[in-house]
């Protein structure tokens, strides 16, 4: 495959809207994108055109040297009305001129903010093809209109560094894992309720295929990333659901047919 025939990646940081957000680890943000974008081959690794950090001088300051080292261009927002910087204004016309001059064409369009302002831009994006990914705190992941104006929902507090007992640096995803509580469910029990939940919503007379409910499961669950459980895929998730006898999966007409048995498992 030629250099320019990889999908290329835009990716904005709206530092000041994320200021509140401590040690963010922008390295494995860009790392993690990389790998979760959707690839066929093996020579097909996607690549970031723009790399774009827009923010007042303080949240600058604040992500200044990871920046630098990763070759972000630097746009600063100073206030103009109270608290109100343009940053919003500056990144959402940035994506638009991007869109409209198509020189590269930009595949997928990242947004690491809370701000629900981008919705607009973000949904002007998907409405010409574009795949549009969120980054954004765990609470603000459920809103109802970033679920709407987005493709994929990530969830930033994953990235952050914390510091651990021998003082090196674990990422906030890491540590939960090292201390997972008996009595919590982890994120391979939160898969299964949740692909228990699709299934139960669908008539249990008919027969779906694998690959629409792996669709339902990712509309209805945006910012669950199950790159993150021991099943890493959709498919293994449903294959696990077969040997607990919940479901059988079955190819007919080259397609694999989920055929819904009992939905009787529950994790508490």
């Amino acid at each position: 495959m030629m250099l320019n025939d990889r999908d290329n990646l835009c990716i904005y940081f709206d530092l000041e809207n994320i200021s509140k957000i401590k040690n963010i680890n922008i390295s494995k943000i860009m790392k993690d994108l990389i790998t979760k974008y959707d690839t066929k081959e093996e020579n097909d690794e996607p690549v970031f055109a723009y790399k774009i950090a827009c923010g007042n001088t303080e949240s600058i300051s604040r992500y200044r040297e990871q920046l630098r080292n990763l070759n972000f261009e630097i746009k600063e927002a100073p206030h103009i009305v109270k608290k109100k910087n343009r940053s919003d204004l500056i990144i959402s016309l940035d994506a638009f001129e991007k869109l409209y001059l198509d020189k590269p064409t930009i595949n997928e369009f990242i947004f690491v903010t809370n701000d629900s302002d981008f919705s607009v831009i973000m949904d002007i994006l998907r409405r010409y093809g574009k795949k549009v990914v969120l980054i954004t705190s765990k609470d603000d992941s459920d809103r109802e209109i970033f679920n709407n104006s987005s493709d994929d929902i990530l969830i930033i507090d994953n990235y952050c560094d914390t510091p651990d007992e021998d003082g090196k640096s674990k990422t906030a995803v890491e540590k939960k894992e090292i201390k997972k509580t008996g009595s919590a469910l982890n994120e391979d029990d939160v898969a299964v309720n949740k692909l228990i939940k699709i299934l139960k919503a669908l008539d249990q007379d008919k027969h779906y295929t694998l690959a629409n409910v792996a669709s339902k499961f990712k509309v209805n669950n945006k910012s669950f990333d199950i790159g993150r459980t021991k099943f890493k895929k959709f498919g293994k998730l449903a294959e696990y659901l077969q040997e607990k006898g919940l479901i059988k999966i079955e190819n007919i007409n080259n397609d694999k047919i989920i055929i819904i048995i009992n939905l009787e498992l529950n994790i508490k």
